[in-house]
């Protein structure tokens, strides 16, 4: 194994964790996509970084890839926020957060990328971390170079 793959595996196992609660997610399977969640509580720092690599991502693989799964009130300024800030990604906002994991030392739901392969038992998570583009990078290099081949 390539030393620069070895750090990659080292580097998504100890930033991939397991939520068990999925159901939100699993409700928009699509085989072979990227689903970003994110809530209101998220810092507007860290989505906006997110979104700018995203973006980058939906260039390479294509915006029927990527799905964005935000979870704001359903009230005029979050419908206008999230049109604004959504306006070249697909997204549906869903007011439920419950798959969303609570981070334990602020108390807060963390945001996560899913990566849906060829069916629901075949995915990756991963947390990204405030000011760590490099492990997103990461994460979306596995996305570029996995496989998309149908179940057999």
């Amino acid at each position: 194994m390539k030393e620069e793959n070895k750090w990659i595996k080292y580097a998504l196992t100890n930033h991939i964790k397991y939520s068990p609660r999925l159901e939100i997610a699993a409700n928009f399977y699509r085989p072979n996509t990227l689903v970003y969640r994110y809530c209101d509580e998220t810092c507007e720092k860290c989505v906006y970084e997110d979104l700018q690599a995203i973006y980058k991502l939906q260039k390479k693989i294509g915006k029927e890839k990527i799905l964005i799964i935000p979870s704001f009130p359903d009230n005029r300024n979050s419908n206008i926020r999230l049109k604004q800030e959504l306006v070249n990604f697909t997204f549906n906002n869903m007011t439920d957060k419950q798959d969303m994991p609570i981070n334990e030392e602020t108390g807060l739901h963390n945001r996560y990328f899913i990566y849906w392969g060829n069916n629901k038992s075949d995915f990756l998570i991963f947390f990204p971390t405030k000011l760590q583009k490099g492990l997103t990078q990461l994460f979306f290099n596995l996305i570029i170079e996995k496989p998309n081949t149908p179940d057999k």
